[in-house]
């Protein structure tokens, strides 16, 4: 099946209130199914903001063995002050091309 120009969300990508840790892997093969079945942007998003500079550095690396970065995008919630610190991580290593805060 493919979507044509669809844009997919991954909640919880660094931190979910039921499950605690998130695997970066598991992360991975989440966006790397969504881009098979034709996805051309997939946003990962910290949505309960609990994530960090070291966090999303760790899951990045590993969702960019699967997916191409021109496929990625990030969002951050600033629950606990962090939103901005995680952004500039995403854009310091070249891991992004679309941000939503």
């Amino acid at each position: 099946m493919h979507f044509k120009y669809t844009c997919s969300y991954v909640s919880c990508v660094l931190g979910c209130p039921y499950e605690g840790h998130i695997s970066p892997d598991a992360v991975a093969k989440v966006a790397k199914r969504l881009k098979q079945m034709g996805c051309y942007e997939i946003s990962l998003g910290d949505t309960i903001g609990v994530g960090t500079p070291g966090s999303m550095e760790v899951m990045l690396k590993e969702v960019v063995k699967s997916v191409p970065v021109t496929s990625l995008a990030v969002h951050c919630h600033d629950t606990y002050g962090q939103a901005l610190a995680n952004i500039l991580t995403a854009i310091k290593v070249q891991y992004v091309i679309f941000i939503n805060l």
